[in-house]
């Protein structure tokens, strides 16, 4: 929950883009629990949390980290996306540090 608040808050309240490390664990912690999907989310906790991180949520599903249906969030006018880039290298990141990964 912390590590995908901290997602959240980049995004949301500083208006920036998250922190590659930040989104790297999210989708570690989400592949050590098997989560590829967030629609098909069978752990309670996880499936709860998910609701309250709309901004970090729609980023992993936006940049093809998780699938799942994107979630209404509050506008949040003004983000400095610096590089549209970004999410990719992030993905390409996660994907590298995965040696088992066969696709």
């Amino acid at each position: 929950m912390f590590k995908i608040r901290s997602v959240d808050d980049r995004i949301n309240l500083a208006h920036m883009e998250p922190r590659a490390q930040d989104v790297i664990d999210v989708v570690s912690i989400l592949r050590a629990f098997k989560i590829s999907d967030l629609d098909d989310v069978g752990i309670e906790l996880i499936r709860n949390t998910i609701p309250y991180f709309p901004n970090a949520v729609n980023y992993l599903i936006e940049n093809g980290m998780v699938r799942g249906t994107k979630l209404k969030k509050k506008e949040t006018q003004g983000v400095k996306f610096e590089d549209t880039e970004y999410g990719k290298r992030v993905l390409d990141q996660i994907q590298d540090s995965n040696p088992a990964r066969t696709s």
